[in-house]
């Protein structure tokens, strides 16, 4: 399959795992699901360029989020249970756009390519850039 975006959302979706076929995946949508696990096996978390896994049911990023592999440029974990994202957030050196409004985050640590950050509405008592 030579799919280069796919969008899922508005579905219920409970669980997702991508296989490694979707090597051209530059854009996964699967907001509004009820997804409480998003796993992507193989080179997809390599291409993948924008992930939007907004209004789910999350508690924790995806896995691969932060892997130094990642060529995310966009990122969107809005209105999901997240009380803690990985430090190894930081080493997404391509992210520009990272949005974490309406969780439950009490720190958040921001990588340095980040020129868009919305993260309104959570528990927060520290910000470091």
């Amino acid at each position: 399959v030579n799919l280069t975006e796919l969008d899922l959302g508005g579905n219920r979706l409970s669980n997702l795992v991508l296989a490694d076929s979707l090597t051209t995946l530059h854009s996964l949508r699967v907001w509004s699901n009820r997804l409480h696990e998003l796993t992507l096996k193989g080179s997809v978390a390599t291409t993948l360029q924008e992930l939007d896994v907004s209004y789910n049911f999350l508690k924790v990023p995806p896995a691969f989020v932060g892997d130094r592999t990642c060529c995310l440029r966009e990122l969107s974990l809005a209105c999901n249970n997240l009380t803690t994202l990985p430090p190894a957030l930081l080493h997404l050196t391509t992210l520009t756009l990272l949005d974490v409004r309406d969780n439950s985050l009490s720190t958040l640590v921001c990588p340095p390519s980040l020129k868009r950050l919305n993260a309104a509405r959570n528990r927060l008592v520290a910000w470091s850039e």
